[in-house]
This record gives C-alpha cells, sequence and structure tokens, in this order.
C-alpha cells in the first residue's frame, strides 16, 4: 500500500497531493491519503462519490484516512 500523508504539507494544497497520488497510482495498487482537515478529506470524497471510485475511511484522533484501490479509470 502506498501512503500519502498530507498533513505537514505547506507549500501544496493537500487536495492537489492527494490527486495527484491517485493518478500516479498504478492500476490495482492501494493507496491511502491521511488528512488532517475534515474540509479536505469531505472534498476527495465527493470527488470520488461523483466518480463511482469506491473508498474505505478510517478516523483515528485527528486523523482522517481514506483508502482506495486504483481501478482502471481516472
Amino acid at each position: 500500500m502506498i501512503i500519502v500523508d498530507t498533513r505537514q504539507e505547506k507549500v501544496i494544497h493537500p487536495l492537489i497531493i492527494a490527486l495527484e497520488a491517485y493518478f500516479t497510482t498504478p492500476k490495482g495498487k492501494y493507496l491511502e491519503i491521511v488528512f488532517e482537515s475534515n474540509t479536505d478529506f469531505g472534498h476527495l470524497k465527493d470527488y470520488l462519490s461523483s466518480r463511482s471510485i469506491g473508498f474505505r475511511e478510517i478516523y483515528t484522533g485527528n486523523e482522517l484516512r481514506l483508502q482506495v484501490q486504483k481501478k482502471n479509470q481516472g
């Protein structure tokens, strides 16, 4: 599983990092993206849902984790 932690990013918006990670993840691989912001986490969930891309949500204290397996589409 590829893990991308967006919590410490100060220059690039966490959503850009998350989307770049998704689009560069090889087909069939699992990706976990760690957020601190509920807003950014929610925006990524909305983006994936609107494209019928399934994912798993994990809430642990201040961390919000989203796990997804890269499929054929985008």
